[in-house]
């Protein structure tokens, strides 16, 4: 399967930040961490390897860093993908692996 491509916008290329996501491979826990002087509404979405969306998480970020743990343990194993955007804007996209 073929990466899901994310473009970055204007406002997250303007901006210094950092999105740390572990541990990877994991077994359905996931430590999302992400810093930067950006704020307004997470959303956090993991994609099948398909590009379909198969969870999301929206958090409201207005400090320099932020954390979430997201549970997901009724994953199939294999790999997926892990968005993050804020409002229409894409900042981050990994791979991650559920073992």
């Amino acid at each position: 399967s073929d990466p899901v491509a994310i473009s970055i916008g204007t406002k997250a290329s303007e901006v210094e930040r950092l999105v740390n996501v572990f541990p990877n491979p994991n077994s359905g826990v996931i430590n999302y961490e992400i810093f930067g002087e950006i704020d307004g509404l997470l959303n956090i979405k993991i994609l099948d390897s398909n590009g379909r969306q198969i969870f999301s998480r929206k958090a409201y970020k207005s400090d320099y860093y932020h954390h979430e743990l997201l549970s997901v343990p009724y994953f199939i194993p294999g790999i997926y993908y892990i968005e993050t955007r804020i409002g229409d804007d894409p900042i981050d996209s990994q791979k991650i692996i559920f073992q």
